[in-house]
């Protein structure tokens, strides 16, 4: 725990709010799910999801500790490269790829996951051009998550998703990929975006994948990827009980796989992509009292950072936070419900609704917690400066993500007057 002098130190130095990344936290998270499918299947690839936050902080962080890169775009794929990632530990997924990126993958060694006939047609082109070549590629499955009562669990309780091959085509790709004898389909992807992230999800992807590596490849495959969405350490705070670990879907995943055969004989690595169960409680965001206000019965604590730096997919839930005071003695005494409200001109910009505590007074800090997944990519640049990320080293707090400045906002902006420019319209 932090203290006020050293929350106000490094807000002097970096300035206010900011992040606080735990090192030592993802270190532990990476290791513990590596190790609990390791224990059950010693063919595991742990590639980290760059969408969840792709800080290249983080990135060389899971390169150093023998983990994957998986990225589902241009920007992170380029990414992955500028920190030193071997094209051969890149997993290449994603609903949009280009021609350029497909025959970047291709003639570099990724794990190139399709996810459409055009991207199909793309890397059949390909391989025609480069006939004495094999061309190994991946494909990204439909998986239906319809339960026996009919219940959904796919987002939004849709009846189906939209990413992958559905079952059903999977005849016509087989047919279409024999037309080029060099190609090869080396691996099954199966991420579904599920609300309830449990174990008879996981046990059905894992099943669909077996199915669908025994029947139509079964003498090609090198890797089944699970996908990640997968929960992480539980938080109370939040209203998370009863969560899978990291062992029960372990336990889940290789116990369904070890059921086929064929998967016994064939030996693929397992890949799992978790990105938020890995990195989701080793972010804490810190943010200080501005004012304190009474409006009506409500009583609002305004701090100088936003929901945006909590919770940009804008749910309810009250993350988990601690009060670092001035004065602790405030703590002991009345308690109040407070809203904790943020510095942007929105109304719903509530960082924490209607907790429970003692007094606290301008300059006081809210350091909330399990902040590390998605609010760094999402996070939008309106009304406020990002942040700094802070880190603490030998020599105290580093910034590995520098406060934004005006520079970074409107560098890529046009400032002519419009009376020169000479795209300007007469009126």
């Amino acid at each position: 725990m932090s203290s006020y002098e050293e929350l106000k130190d490094i807000s002097r130095e970096f300035g206010s709010p900011f992040y606080l990344f735990d090192q030592q936290a993802f270190t532990r998270n990476f290791n513990d799910i590596r190790d609990a499918f390791g224990r059950r299947y010693a063919r595991v690839i742990v590639g980290y999801s760059y969408k969840t936050n792709y800080l290249p902080y983080i990135c060389q962080l899971v390169r150093r500790l023998g983990g994957y890169a998986e990225v589902v775009s241009r920007l992170e794929l380029d990414l992955a490269l500028k920190i030193g990632c071997q094209p051969a530990e890149i997993i290449f997924n994603g609903p949009i790829k280009s021609e350029e990126d497909i025959h970047l993958a291709l003639s570099s060694g990724m794990i190139l996951n399709l996810d459409t006939f055009r991207e199909l047609e793309c890397v059949t082109a390909y391989a025609r051009e480069h006939g004495n070549k094999e061309i190994k590629v991946g494909l990204r499955l439909n998986v239906v998550l319809i339960d026996d009562e009919g219940k959904s669990h796919l987002q939004e309780a849709l009846p189906a998703g939209r990413f992958g091959f559905p079952a059903e085509a999977l005849d016509e790709i087989a047919l279409f990929l024999r037309r080029s004898p060099n190609i090869r389909v080396h691996s099954l992807h199966a991420h579904v975006s599920s609300t309830s992230r449990s174990l008879w999800v996981f046990r059905t992807i894992a099943r669909t994948l077996a199915e669908t590596g025994e029947r139509y490849f079964p003498d090609t495959l090198d890797y089944l990827d699970m996908g990640g969405g997968f929960f992480g350490r539980r938080a109370p705070a939040m209203g998370l009980i009863d969560t899978p670990t990291y062992d029960d879907y372990a336990d889940t995943i290789c116990a369904e796989l070890k059921k086929h055969p064929w998967f016994e004989a064939r030996r693929p690595h397992l890949i799992i992509e978790p990105g938020m169960a890995l990195v989701a409680d080793t972010m804490s965001f810190v943010t200080r009292v501005f004012d304190v206000k009474k409006i009506g019965e409500r009583r609002l604590a305004v701090v100088d950072g936003s929901f945006y730096n909590v919770k940009p997919t804008m749910h309810r839930r009250n993350h988990p936070f601690e009060i670092i005071r001035k004065n602790a003695k405030n703590d002991e005494g009345i308690r109040e419900i407070y809203s904790v409200v943020g510095a942007t001109c929105m109304e719903k910009d509530c960082l924490l609704h209607e907790i429970d505590c003692g007094e606290f007074g301008r300059g006081d800090f809210f350091r909330i917690g399990n902040v590390g997944a998605y609010t760094l990519v999402l996070t939008p640049p309106f009304i406020q400066p990002a942040p700094a990320v802070l880190v603490k080293g030998a020599q105290g707090y580093e910034a590995i993500r520098r406060r934004q400045e005006f520079g970074h906002f409107f560098d890529c902006y046009s400032m002519g007057d419009p009376k020169e420019l000479s795209c300007a319209m007469s009126f």
